[in-house]
């Protein structure tokens, strides 16, 4: 089978935005426990959905686009949203600190209004990266999909760093879709790379404030 490469950037619109299906799903209270297997579970689906499309070659078909973006995005995603991302910087960390907040829903809450929540390797990337690769097996895509849909909590003037350098929606000069290394290299490129902390295994954020 003939494997088409990435469609035109102007076909990616719709997988450019972090922020909207937060805004646009129904927000449940989160769990007070941490993350479970659960993540992983439908990381591993997801990476069987998309492999699926990609062996009958409709990974890249325009008209699947908006549910496919979904499927990659859903990937790394849960009802925690900023309180299981896997990043988080530490002029973040201060602010949140500075709130004083006590549980869960109120993290989830102060960090939605306050901070940004968004995907470390923008959506539009990884799906170049899954069209570019040729991948047509969950494995792989799984492997693809755990190493680079990834997400971190920021601060506003830290979104806005990354937009105003023109990385909103795209990685840096250098970074390869065949051979990706490094998934922060947005932040590396405008100084933020050493200003991130990594969530700890099995831990909330809230519960290490």
């Amino acid at each position: 089978m003939t494997h088409k490469g990435p469609p035109d950037a102007d076909a990616l619109d719709e997988l450019e935005s972090d922020s909207d299906y937060e805004d646009g799903a129904p927000h449940e209270a989160p769990q007070e426990t941490a993350p479970t297997e659960s993540g992983h579970y439908r990381l591993n689906e997801t990476a069987k959905a998309l492999a699926a499309l990609a062996r009958e070659g409709l990974l890249g078909n325009g008209l699947l686009k908006a549910s496919v973006g979904m499927l990659i995005r859903q990937a790394s995603e849960s009802q925690h949203w900023h309180n299981c991302a896997h990043f988080r910087s530490q002029d973040a960390a201060a602010l949140i600190r500075a709130a004083n907040l006590k549980t869960a829903f109120q993290y989830q809450a102060w960090c939605r209004t306050n901070l940004r929540h968004e995907h470390v390797v923008p959506n539009s990337v990884v799906y170049k990266m899954l069209c570019t690769q040729g991948l047509t097996e969950a494995d792989k895509i799984a492997e693809l999909l755990k190493n680079f849909c990834l997400r971190a909590t920021i601060t506003l003037e830290e979104d806005k760093k990354l937009t105003d350098a023109g990385y909103s929606s795209r990685m840096p000069e250098g970074f390869d879709l065949l051979r990706p290394t490094n998934p922060l290299a947005r932040y590396v490129a405008v100084g933020l790379g050493d200003k991130l902390d990594k969530r700890p295994e099995g831990k909330l954020w809230h519960e290490v404030q």
